[in-house]
């Protein structure tokens, strides 16, 4: 998945994210978040999907518990929460909570996805030539807090082998030690500014239309993913504006598959979203999809 183009990844990452957002039905959040955890699963992201995913889980729990307690909607009572006044603590409450729960998670795998798949300096190649000011602000903006993390942790190893001990003495010193740190990482980024300015003066930066070099290749597999992704995108927007999936929480909760639609779009996004993931990972074994032609 690594080597899709990456307006082909974006584009499927979109309709992942269309998919989550859009649509309340809890069947959808659900293939959402399978999607999501399935693209990480075949991405070889796990441990970096680990770290998305463990406070996420907290915060969905945190969504599905909160939301009960602090909304008094809904019809089916489960029993009343010892507080003045007695609330009611309500079937739909705590699935309108659930379902935020796995919203959150699904938007999380998404982002992690996103992060694995779609290397940065590929995607500011990629907005080059479209928005260069645009690109050119958002490669410094991005790359500056890990320099700035770096500079900090190389600052702070130097003055503790100097003898310099943070966490001994008394508040006003080791503001004083902290300030000292925070001087010389200021100057760094002085240094760094006037050798970023330099680079584009010697690059001519502003001097006329601008060359471009990429090494981007869009192969069949693209193809295939963009229409698939622009395919599902269209059948999402299609059941978000008829309502065929449409699902209601408040007052009484709706039946999970009332129509035949809803069941039939479900598959068909699944389909649709899932076989990319389930290429990637079989890629190995696919002459066809792994060909650069």
């Amino acid at each position: 998945m690594q080597s899709w183009h990456p307006l082909a990844a974006l584009v499927y990452l979109g309709a992942l994210l269309v998919l989550s957002l859009v649509l309340d039905h809890p069947f959808y959040l659900l293939a959402a978040l399978g999607l999501a955890a399935g693209g990480v699963v075949a991405a070889g992201a796990l441990q970096a999907g680990e770290l998305f995913l463990r406070p996420g889980l907290y915060m969905a729990a945190l969504a599905a518990l909160l939301n009960p307690l602090l909304i008094r909607s809904g019809q089916t009572v489960l029993f009343y929460l010892p507080l003045p006044g007695r609330p009611p603590f309500t079937m739909e409450a705590l699935c309108y909570g659930a379902a935020s729960g796995v919203r959150l998670l699904a938007v999380l795998g998404i982002f992690c996805l996103f992060n694995q798949i779609i290397h940065p300096d590929r995607l500011l190649g990629l907005l080059a030539r479209p928005a260069r000011r645009f690109s050119l602000l958002l490669a410094l903006s991005t790359r500056l807090v890990p320099r700035m993390a770096l500079a900090l942790h190389n600052i702070v190893e130097v003055q503790t082998l100097r003898g310099v001990d943070f966490r001994r003495g008394s508040l006003k010193e080791r503001a004083g030690k902290y300030l000292t740190v925070f001087n010389i990482l200021l100057l760094t980024a002085l240094e760094n500014a006037f050798q970023t300015a330099e680079a584009m003066q010697a690059r001519a930066l502003g001097s006329g239309p601008a060359s471009r070099y990429s090494r981007e290749k869009w192969r069949r597999r693209d193809t295939l993913v963009t229409g698939s992704s622009l395919l599902a995108l269209g059948l999402t927007a299609w059941a978000a504006i008829s309502g065929a999936v449409a699902f209601h929480y408040y007052p009484r909760l709706s039946r999970p598959l009332a129509g035949k639609e809803s069941g039939a779009v479900l598959l068909a996004l699944l389909l649709l979203l899932g076989w990319p993931a389930l290429a990637g990972w079989g890629e190995k074994h696919w002459r066809y999809w792994k060909s650069k032609t």
